[in-house]
């Protein structure tokens, strides 16, 4: 703000989530909500994952592969999700 001041944060008196549990998800701010909105950050906040290196280096386990198949309802599910149920040079690569 110029010259140090500060205004007044004007805030809702409601605020809603993009959420559902089973309504609408909603609530109000804290007292203390406009004086620390308005506040320098004390320190920054890392939100994301570390960098696991070089995507394409398949040989670090940090990267890994995938596999992609069709499910085609044969089985059980148990033998599907296990993929006992593809061909065996498929189960050999997972």
């Amino acid at each position: 703000m110029a010259n140090g001041s500060q205004r007044a944060a004007v805030l809702p008196d409601k605020v809603l989530a993009n959420a559902w549990r089973g309504r609408p998800v909603s609530g109000s701010f804290g007292p203390d909500a406009g004086r620390w909105a308005l506040g320098p950050v004390a320190q920054q906040v890392r939100l994301a994952a570390p960098a696991v290196g070089d995507p394409d280096d398949w040989t670090r386990d940090a990267v890994g592969w995938g596999i992609v198949v069709p499910d085609t309802n044969e089985g059980t599910v148990a033998d599907r999700a296990e993929g006992r149920d593809l061909p065996e040079i498929v189960q050999n690569l997972i």
